[in-house]
């Protein structure tokens, strides 16, 4: 067996260092260099251990909170209290459905417009009622209070009777041969509940308008004569600013073919916007 010393081979100048051995491996000196000039490594802070809140929970009782919020168990008062929350939603969400109806629409647009005298019927009716109690002993007064209030409802037969004149020319101009069936009573029962408490409220766009700014309309430069306006559909009335572009959208060709140089917008007799070129 050789000893360890028969690996040593003489270096210059007397000088053995050993040979090297496959189990070991020789030292870098650049690299001991480097490692000795880099910086430390300070350890990172560990984490801040999080107290466990509680015992971790058996797969029974794991599937028993995932049932309870998919299927949450209610009493009897929470039952009927949510089956009321969504009747009463449903309702809602269908009253909201019907209103919306263009022609329902327009007659709240037509009836909020301005003062109507079923507004004050009830009340008069109640002051009537009140009147005749405490003048019976007086037949002729009691006759004079009875007529009044017959006036009184007549004026307002006669103002709901306008109106409908009003909203029947306003929706043919709006939306032809649109079904009127319905709308009278609608308009009517509307008229006569005091404004404050009507449902839907009052709108903010159309209905707080007058009845004379309550359309849209284009004019043209130049200005159509009557019968080429009423042919290419110039002198219509729209309801709504999206309902004027889009006929104007349809019909923009027609009214370059027909010489029109620039078109403007009104709602009733202010200027939307314009005059606007058709053509670049």
């Amino acid at each position: 067996m050789r000893d360890v010393h028969d690996y040593v081979r003489p270096v210059d100048a007397g000088r053995t260092r050993r040979a090297d051995v496959g189990l070991f491996s020789k030292k870098d000196d650049s690299a001991k260099k480097g490692t000795a000039a880099a910086a430390p490594v300070v350890p990172a802070a560990p984490a801040a251990h999080r107290k466990k809140e509680g015992p971790t929970p058996t797969r029974k009782e794991a599937e028993a909170a995932r049932r309870a919020r998919v299927n949450p168990t209610l009493t009897k008062k929470e039952r009927r209290e949510r089956d009321s929350e969504a009747e009463r939603r449903g309702r809602q969400e269908e009253i909201r459905k019907r209103d919306s109806d263009p022609g329902r629409t327009l007659m709240r647009d037509v009836v909020d417009s301005r003062f109507r005298l079923g507004e004050v019927v009830m009340p008069l009716l109640l002051v009537t009622l009140a009147t005749s109690l405490i003048v019976g002993k007086n037949p002729q007064l009691a006759n004079y209070v009875m007529i009044a209030f017959y006036v009184i409802v007549l004026a307002v037969l006669i103002d709901i009777w306008f109106m409908w004149r009003r909203f029947t020319k306003l929706l043919e101009e709006r939306h032809p041969g649109y079904p009127k069936r319905g709308l009278f009573m609608y308009g009517m029962n509307r008229s006569l509940q005091i404004r404050r408490w009507r449902i839907p409220a009052r709108g903010s766009t159309a209905a707080t308008r007058s009845e004379a700014t309550m359309a849209f309309s284009w004019t043209t430069d130049p200005a159509l004569d009557p019968a080429t306006a009423t042919s290419l559909g110039v002198s219509t009335t729209f309801g709504t600013q999206a309902e004027a572009e889009a006929w104007f959208a349809e019909h923009w060709t027609d009214l370059d073919e027909a010489g029109v140089i620039a078109v403007s917008l009104l709602d009733g007799q202010a200027v939307v916007y314009g005059p606007m070129p058709l053509s670049a």
